[in-house]
């Protein structure tokens, strides 16, 4: 479903650039929706309708166009008509209507639609309507400005998506979960259960989510549940995949927009992004850069440090150049991301309480680097796609070690120094059958190479400290993948996927007391398989089978023997379904999941992160979520989701909880949103209210680790206006300071202790204006 977001500091384009604007467009004669899928892949337009398109067949298309025209065409005898809502977005509408629905400038959230069916995701690796995608997938389309009033993450994503969990122990050490395949809130050596993705690009394999802001994207898009066929191991919740806006070949273009926030009993922050869009050879090459800067302000005093010393620094741009010589496009790109965190954003004291003492500050860093290129074209009556990524991820964190000190041997007051550096190199070519209401089918090879690196040293500073662990992982993963679908009967559609892979893993690890070395080989196949069945136009009910795994490895472990964890094995089922009747969309699904020998970190006794193979588990859910546009100026969604995660057999000699939940995953998560839009003369606006639930969860299936967080409701307001060229929002959040934990864990070598509490952010005001040239 279309879910209308909005970030800070995105300007798009001015309609006038993108009329002008001509593609090569090369369409077969056939299905209308086929059609249109195929248009919206050649030419990265968003197609939308109010209702369900009308079953009918269309001629061939070929020729050099715009995009309005190349839709005049299609829907000649249609009875339909394209209205552009914003640079590369329209809306289907009947021709007899009378009534045009008031669209504020590009860049405002667009007023509220008609339940879109026809939105084209690509998530899939191939250009699909959302209608026909036979699995849950949650779209969030993102505008010129935000509830939150600061550059939006990866966790004002999760509050607009049912199933979606990020942990919350601060910018860029983040783990992200879906549907529940959750296997602990530390970050070890285990392979990451959410595999991200920037593009066509994967960015992580065992490292924490970078949480790059969301500045100048088109849109996020998230499949749940695992994605072994299409994505390779490690993709055993889903995968969260950034799509950027790509350089506009037509006109030149600048935006630019300010910030400030106030955070109470806290800090003040501001921030600036800039987007500026030049051709350099006129629908031939173009280049796209992107910049932001952003301080966010702390809410936790330190009392061996500053007040508010929680503040964050993210300064961050990205660049793109696209050359499109002929019916090809070569895309290259390059993004960079640098966080700074002063200090952690735990308290001992309780979470309604926004203070600490006796810990020494702990600052973190964060820096992001990838560079991708990507060819697409027409390779005869196939589709040809190729790219290659890089990526170099540093995170360091300094810990306050004092607690643990005795147990290496060391008194006084210490401090730990974790540095970890993961590189990552991917290259994939697929091919792709045309877009077909029949028979479509896709296939491809990648190979993956994942490096990590872990320095974990002790010390009272980091010129004198002593070496503790060095652990490095090689990765290298050769995989063929395919899937095909085929119309079984009319209505019933058949798609078959599968992947086999041959990975090769070289593991060293030296540390206190033994230095151990593991190379494994591993092959294996990773198989889906679904029905979907679509009775009626805005119609669609599928089952879904498919499965995932991780590859073992080496960890650290308490006796210095049992240092080898397993591969794990997930396969899910699920049965769902989505309607579109007139200007309600419903979705819903039902999931149950098997998950075998879960890798899980977990920590030692002296507060270094180990992996061991936990148990066997079970995840059971149900998830639904409600779109009603009850008139041109009136929106309301809201989503739901309960499930049960749990081990259900205990592993070898695992001691666990009484409670044997999955951690961080609420068994209840629950959403609503209401905005009302507005154009008064000149001005154009939207009004919206947000409010977001999450049940009670837990840290950890460990006894002696186990704490209770979550079970609280968090209420956003926000206002946007527009005016020619200019936009400004204020926003909200937190409206009631509601106090609740986050996250139970701050520090893992004092968490043994006593109690750690990441209490939410306090109430924040912000505000911002910008102007697009």
């Amino acid at each position: 479903m279309w879910l209308a977001a909005a970030v800070d500091g995105v300007a798009l384009p001015p309609a006038a650039a993108a009329q002008s604007q001509t593609y090569p467009i090369d369409l077969p004669a056939g299905p209308l929706p086929a059609s249109l899928a195929a248009l919206s892949r050649q030419t990265g337009a968003s197609i939308g309708i109010d209702g369900a398109l009308p079953a009918m067949q269309v001629r061939a298309l070929k020729g050099r166009l715009t995009i309005e025209r190349a839709l005049e065409r299609i829907l000649d005898s249609s009875g339909l008509r394209a209205v552009r809502i914003g640079p590369a977005a329209f809306r289907l509408e009947r021709k007899q209507a009378t009534r045009r629905k008031p669209v504020p400038p590009p860049a405002v959230s667009q007023a509220p639609e008609a339940p879109q069916s026809e939105l084209i995701v690509t998530a899939l690796k191939r250009a699909q309507s959302l209608d026909n995608v036979p699995l849950s997938l949650a779209v969030v389309r993102l505008r010129a400005t935000d509830t939150s009033g600061a550059l939006m993450d990866s966790a004002a994503v999760a509050s607009r998506i049912d199933g979606l969990t990020i942990t919350s122990l601060g910018a860029g050490r983040n783990r992200q979960f879906i549907r529940g395949v959750a296997d602990s809130p530390f970050s070890g050596r285990s392979q990451s259960t959410v595999s991200v993705n920037l593009d066509e690009a994967r960015v992580t394999y065992n490292a924490p989510d970078p949480d790059l802001r969301l500045v100048d994207i088109d849109r996020v898009e998230i499949l749940k549940g695992p994605q072994g066929p299409l994505y390779g191991t490690g993709a055993l919740g889903g995968v969260y995949r950034i799509v950027t806006n790509r350089p506009d070949l037509g006109d030149a273009s600048f935006a630019a927009t300010v910030q400030g926030s106030g955070v109470q009993h806290g800090d003040v922050g501001g921030g600036l992004t800039a987007i500026v869009n030049l051709p350099l050879i006129r629908d031939r090459l173009a280049i796209r850069a992107v910049g932001y800067a952003t301080d966010e302000p702390g809410w936790i005093d330190n009392a061996d440090g500053p007040r508010n010393s929680n503040d964050t620094h993210v300064r961050g741009g990205r660049l793109a150049l696209r050359w499109k010589p002929s019916d090809w496009t070569v895309d290259l790109a390059a993004a960079g991301q640098f966080q700074t965190v002063d200090d952690s954003r735990y308290v001992t004291t309780g979470m309604k309480t926004l203070s600490r003492s006796g810990i020494a500050p702990e600052p973190h860093e964060n820096d992001f680097l990838t560079a991708s290129a990507t060819v697409t074209g027409p390779l005869g009556a196939l589709d040809l796609l190729a790219t290659a990524n890089w990526v170099d991820h540093d995170i360091a964190s300094t810990m306050d070690a004092s607690a643990a000190a005795p147990l290496f041997g060391l008194a006084d007051s210490q401090l730990y120094f974790d540095e970890r550096h993961y590189r990552l190199f991917n290259q994939e070519v697929r091919l792709s059958s045309k877009a077909s209401q029949y028979f479509s089918w896709l296939a491809g090879l990648s190979y993956l190479s994942a490096m990590s690196r872990i320095n974990g040293r002790i010390g009272p500073e980091a010129a004198t400290s002593t070496a503790i662990e060095t652990a490095r992982q090689q990765v290298d993963e050769l995989a063929a993948f395919g899937e095909v679908s085929l119309a079984l009967f009319p209505a019933i559609t058949a798609t078959a996927g599968l992947r086999a892979f041959y990975s090769h893993i070289a593991d060293e690890r030296r540390g206190v007391p033994e230095a151990q070395q593991l190379r494994t080989k591993k092959t294996g196949l990773t198989p889906s398989l679904s029905l979907a069945w679509q009775p009626a136009t805005g119609q669609n009910y599928y089952l879904h089978y498919a499965g995932a795994l991780r590859p073992g490895g080496l960890s650290p472990a308490s006796n210095g023997l049992d240092s080898r964890f397993q591969s794990d094995e997930l396969s899910n089922f699920e049965l769902g379904g989505r309607w579109v009747l007139g200007r309600v969309t419903l979705e819903s699904g039902a999931y149950l999941t098997f998950w075998d020998h879960i890798q899980s970190d977990y920590l030692l006794p002296n507060g270094i992160v180990g992996t061991r193979n936990a148990g066997d588990g079970r995840i059971a859910g149900v998830e639904a979520a409600l779109r009603w546009a009850p008139s041109s100026l009136w929106s309301i969604e809201s989503g739901l989701t309960l499930q049960d995660a749990r081990i259900v057999h205990p592993e070898g000699s695992v001691a666990l909880a009484e409670d044997r939940r999955l951690p961080v995953v609420p068994g209840l998560a629950g959403r609503a949103a209401v905005a009302r839009h507005l154009s008064l003369g000149a001005w154009s606006g939207t009004i919206e209210a947000r409010m977001n639930y999450t049940g009670m969860s837990r840290l950890s299936f460990d006894a002696d680790l186990d704490r209770r967080m979550g079970n609280y409701a968090i209420v956003g307001l926000s206002a946007a206006v527009a005016r020619g060229a200019w936009h400004g929002r204020l926003g909200l959040d937190n409206v009631l300071n509601a106090r609740g934990d986050s996250f139970a864990f701050g520090n893992p070598f004092t968490i043994r202790n006593g109690p750690q509490y990441s209490p939410l952010r306090p109430r924040m005001l912000s505000v911002s204006i910008g102007r697009t040239f």
